[in-house]
């Protein structure tokens, strides 16, 4: 049983690991991403960087990716429920 616990572990760290190091890393693929027109594949290092940011009390990053991620789900987002989510980032 804990050999099983371990090769759990072991899993979900490298998981974590490979898809991004850090936030900044992870933030850092996203705007590449993005950059190609790429949404799709951008939208969850947008996401992680976000909660990695927000976890680190980073707001200027972490607004930074929201904006990031909000595009990344405009096809899906109704056009008034992002306009709304918009308006209510700090300034």
């Amino acid at each position: 049983m804990h050999s099983k616990r371990l090769l759990i572990s072991v899993f979900a760290i490298s998981m974590h690991c490979g898809f991004a190091q850090d936030s900044t890393q992870a933030l850092r693929e996203a705007e590449r991403l993005a950059d190609l027109y790429n949404w799709y594949d951008a939208l969850p290092h947008f996401e992680f960087a976000e909660q990695a940011f927000r976890a680190r009390g980073d707001r200027r990053n972490e607004a930074y990716a929201r904006i990031g991620r909000l595009r990344g789900q405009m096809q899906v987002l109704s056009l008034p429920d992002l306009a709304d989510t918009l308006e209510r980032l700090p300034d």
